[in-house]
């Protein structure tokens, strides 16, 4: 899979590796630069890595999916644009939520009002 450099690269690769099922991630590694080491004798040495140098690696989707949830446990990532993401900060603060979670949990129970289905069900259409 190639993954283009972009400011998203992270959510990019994210969405593609949490919407597989199953199976393994194909991923190719590029390598150059530099190896610092030290000899035998104690003296510092560096080593140029060749620009071509790569290794391949079939990521099983299950230990990745795995990995998030030991370092994300029962999270996920929501990426919003400056504005919308002022707006929901000064909701927070103008109620006095502590968290997030409390925030989103707040205007989602306002959009679930019984007198706010219309606007829901035309917000959802």
């Amino acid at each position: 899979m190639a993954v283009p450099c972009s400011y998203d690269l992270n959510l990019a690769a994210a969405k593609y590796f949490y919407a597989l099922d199953g199976g393994e991630i194909p991923l190719l590694f590029l390598f150059s630069g530099s190896i610092f080491y030290t000899t035998t004798e104690g003296r510092l040495q560096v080593e140029r890595v060749s620009w071509n140098k790569e290794c391949t690696y079939r990521l099983p989707v299950q230990e990745w999916k795995q990995l998030m949830e030991q370092h994300y446990p029962n999270s996920e990532w929501l990426y919003l644009q400056r504005e919308t993401f002022d707006r929901l900060w000064a909701y927070k603060r103008q109620n006095g939520l502590a968290t997030w979670e409390q925030t989103i949990e707040q205007l989602l129970a306002t959009v679930g009002s019984p007198q706010n289905d219309q606007r829901t069900q035309e917000v959802i259409a």
